[in-house]
């Protein structure tokens, strides 16, 4: 089974984003979206470190957010590469308070929404 990769991910979030300036500059009254790498969900949970596997660790990441206020943010996307297999793209809907997952295969995420 092939999956996409994460670098093809990172460009079409990346291409979303630029969109997504767009429309915030043609209306100065939205609210803009970050698009967040593909990356992300593995470095905080410290996918790949055998000695800390699945464990949170909001080290790792918390310099990436120091450019951007996530709290004037209306929407977070957030792909999520599922055991290698699929992508799951979680929404943190800031304005709303929730939290979206979006699984086709319809796997519930319980271990990716505790630690967003």
């Amino acid at each position: 089974m092939h999956t996409l990769r994460p670098k093809t991910w990172d460009f079409y979030y990346k291409l979303l984003g630029e969109r997504d300036e767009l429309e915030c500059n043609d209306d100065p009254n939205r609210k803009r979206n970050y698009f967040a790498t593909s990356h992300l969900m593995a470095k905080l949970l410290a996918v790949g470190h055998a000695s800390d596997e699945g464990m949170y660790d909001y080290s790792g990441v918390k310099t990436w957010f120091k450019n951007v206020n996530i709290f004037e943010m209306d929407k977070i996307f957030v792909p999520i590469n599922h055991g290698h297999m699929h992508w799951i793209c979680a929404v943190i809907c800031m304005t709303e308070k929730k939290i979206c997952m979006y699984d086709s295969m319809g796997s519930h995420g319980m271990e990716y929404l505790e630690a967003l």
